[in-house]
């Protein structure tokens, strides 16, 4: 009888141990949401390709800024470059001023360690102005955790 117990305990040991790898990878992935920040926007950001960049400093932050506003650039939004960093996302250079950048919603999605950011690229009107546009927005979000950015629009994503 306790032979036979013995071996029923030794099974069941033996079976969770060859069930719990496969429990574990069936958990669901947590995911946290991340508030974003729209710290600038522009329809003249003279950045020629669309694209995602990153600026993790003050002195990044403010040469871009600079760059896009010229000489005439004002105070630059404070960003916490301690706890935050910035995404770039731009639109590249468009042929009307019609075009626009928005964020789907104000948070973003943290999934092991990848950031996903859906945004959306207005079209312009029939009365936008025939001029050269390069549209972008300037994103703040914490850093903690983040180890890759998407940006999603529609069917398209990047991931840096």
């Amino acid at each position: 009888m306790i032979n036979q117990k013995q071996s029923v305990t030794k099974a069941l040991i033996v079976g969770l141990l060859l069930v719990a790898p496969a429990l574990v990878s069936c958990q669901a992935r947590e995911t946290e949401s991340r508030s974003l920040r729209v710290v600038y926007q522009s329809q003249m950001c003279r950045i020629q390709e669309s694209g995602l960049s990153l600026l993790k400093s003050v002195n990044e932050f403010e040469a871009l800024l600079s760059s896009i506003q010229g000489l005439g650039a004002g105070a630059a939004p404070v960003v916490d470059f301690s706890s935050h960093i910035v995404a770039v996302v731009a639109a590249g250079q468009k042929p009307s001023a019609g075009f626009q950048l928005r964020l789907v919603s104000n948070e973003a999605q943290l999934t092991e360690g990848l950031l996903t950011i859906d945004i959306i690229i207005d079209e312009p009107g029939d009365m936008a102005a025939a001029m050269i546009s390069s549209p972008c927005m300037l994103l703040s979000f914490e850093r903690a955790g983040v180890d890759r950015i998407k940006l999603v629009n529609g069917e398209s994503s990047i991931e840096i």
